[in-house]
């Protein structure tokens, strides 16, 4: 459990220094969701790189 919350910190102290990450990721998955041939080649890139996964990539809900 104690090295979850040092993980944990670890990444909320590396997003809150590289703001701009988040919304490349957001447009990217945008990007990749817009289009079933763009989704499809992701899963293919995914199993090509024996990637675990366990559904498609998700959307967050953007707040105001």
């Amino acid at each position: 459990m104690h090295k979850d919350k040092q993980f944990l910190r670890r990444v909320i102290l590396s997003m809150k220094k590289d703001k701009g990450s988040i919304p490349k990721i957001r447009n990217a998955v945008k990007y990749v969701k817009s289009s079933p041939s763009r989704l499809d080649s992701f899963m293919e890139c995914a199993a090509d790189a024996k990637v675990s996964y366990k559904g498609v990539v998700v959307l967050d809900v953007e707040t105001r």
